[in-house]
């Protein structure tokens, strides 16, 4: 029992990283897409297979709600891989400080 908390909670801790723990964006990719590319952008985001985001999607069509105004909703929400301005990280150096040493507070008499 003690094992599945485990690799549950390190499942939910990757959601959203990349392999070297930076933050990722929720993208419809240009390839794999088979109706507006949202369930495999949802899945390559949570790292889960793109199939099993499908077949759940396909699935929860048959339960009453609003899923398919939903799925429609991202397809205009997530920014499409071909159209998503591409975001680099820069890396600022700043130089030393070399002004004077602190000196603490002084009193003025």
């Amino acid at each position: 029992m003690e094992d599945t908390k485990n690799s549950i909670t390190a499942w939910f801790s990757r959601i959203g990283k990349n392999e070297d723990g930076t933050s990722k964006r929720m993208i419809r990719p240009a390839d794999g897409r088979i109706f507006g590319g949202v369930c495999a952008g949802v899945a390559d985001y949570l790292g889960v297979s793109r199939l099993l985001v499908r077949f759940l999607t396909v699935l929860s069509v048959f339960l009453p709600g609003p899923q398919v105004i939903a799925y429609i909703a991202l397809w205009f929400l997530i920014p499409s891989e071909r159209t998503a301005p591409v975001v680099q990280a820069v890396r600022v150096e700043y130089p030393a400080y070399q002004g004077p040493a602190f000196q603490g507070p002084t009193t003025i008499n």
